[in-house]
């Protein structure tokens, strides 16, 4: 994934901002990848319940990145995803955990994870 030069900040790097977009992007490139529904309308899909990053080195325009997500842990209603962001030259720049709830939209509330994703997840685990 390309960086663009509109992220950087005054301090002449990658803002943290522009990383959490980057993180955002890998996370719903595995949702896609694995058919996790997660457009208005599907029931349940999933959301955001908490994010945690750790930078470990600076990022700077120009360059690309490169992002490894899996799945790191599931439970009954949520599940665990792990980030690892990597520069051009291979450095290991930042990491996040993702953990994301299913949720019933009309109910507003969390539901299980659906029976055909589970099946999909317990492969990767």
């Amino acid at each position: 994934m390309p960086m663009d030069w509109g992220d950087m900040d005054l301090f002449g790097h990658i803002n943290n901002v522009a990383i959490m977009r980057y993180i955002q992007t890998a996370r719903v490139h595995f949702w896609d990848q694995y058919d996790i529904p997660s457009l208005p309308g599907k029931n349940p899909g999933p959301v955001l319940a908490s994010a945690n990053f750790k930078f470990l080195h600076s990022l700077v325009y120009p360059g690309n990145i490169h992002i490894k997500t899996w799945l790191k842990s599931m439970g009954n209603t949520s599940f665990t995803l792990h980030h690892e962001i990597y520069d051009q030259n291979g450095r290991l720049s930042a990491e996040a955990q993702d953990v994301i709830v299913m949720l019933d939209y009309t109910v507003r509330q969390k539901a299980p994870i659906p029976a055909d994703v589970r099946e999909k997840f317990e492969r990767m685990i």
